[in-house]
């Protein structure tokens, strides 16, 4: 594992166990075109892999958690929310595994098509544009 590329992994230790490990903080920067306009990555990235020598290929499984803030599609607020997406890929057992790509897609793919801050979310009034989660207005 290099340390300026954390989710970067050489194949000489896991060829050795068979096995490898990683549970470490990557920052969210690299991720959030992930995100596009509605949506931020507001704290780092929990990752844990496990890396496990299956021939000629890797397989490498684990969770990405982390803490995101979407845009209501009613009201337009971004409350912070936590996520959780699992990685699972195989590589060719070759040089070196780059996982980063592979937890690029576990968060893209745990991103919700439409997010609501809440079930019962109210929405802004078309004429005022007031939050109406926030108290009525005296629009009809």
């Amino acid at each position: 594992m290099s340390a300026e590329q954390p989710l970067r992994f050489e194949l000489n230790a896991l060829r050795e166990t068979g096995t490898l490990h990683f549970a470490g903080t990557v920052e969210p920067e690299p991720y959030k075109e992930v995100m596009g306009p509605a949506a931020e990555l507001v704290s780092p990235i929990d990752v844990k892999l496990d890396l496990t020598m299956r021939g000629d290929e890797v397989d490498c499984v684990g969770d990405v958690n982390g803490k995101w803030a979407l845009e209501c599609c009613r009201c337009l607020e971004r409350p912070e929310q936590p996520f959780s997406a699992k990685v699972d890929a195989t590589f060719p057992a070759a040089g070196f595994i780059d996982a980063r790509e592979e937890v690029r897609q576990a968060i893209a793919l745990a991103m919700p098509y439409r997010f609501f801050c809440k079930p019962d979310c109210k929405g802004l009034c078309l004429t005022c544009k007031k939050n109406l989660n926030l108290g009525e207005c005296n629009h009809a």
